[in-house]
């Protein structure tokens, strides 16, 4: 398995619609809380998650 060890992003703009995607290493499911509400953008129509941490994940598409 590989960790991050730096916040990478990446945008892409689909028919005029912009996807922006955000990774950085997290330590426990309070640390990525934190990335995600740090990091989310308010004005998206979409704010779409997920984490892993060992065998743990979660994840969220919202509503895609």
């Amino acid at each position: 398995m590989f960790t991050l060890q730096r916040i990478e992003t990446s945008t892409q703009e689909i028919k005029k619609s912009r996807f922006l995607a955000i990774a950085g290493p997290i330590d426990d499911e309070a640390s990525a809380k934190a990335f995600l509400a740090a990091h989310s953008e308010p004005a998206a129509n979409h704010n779409c998650w997920a984490w892993r941490i060992g065998q743990t994940y979660r994840f969220n598409d919202d509503g895609e």
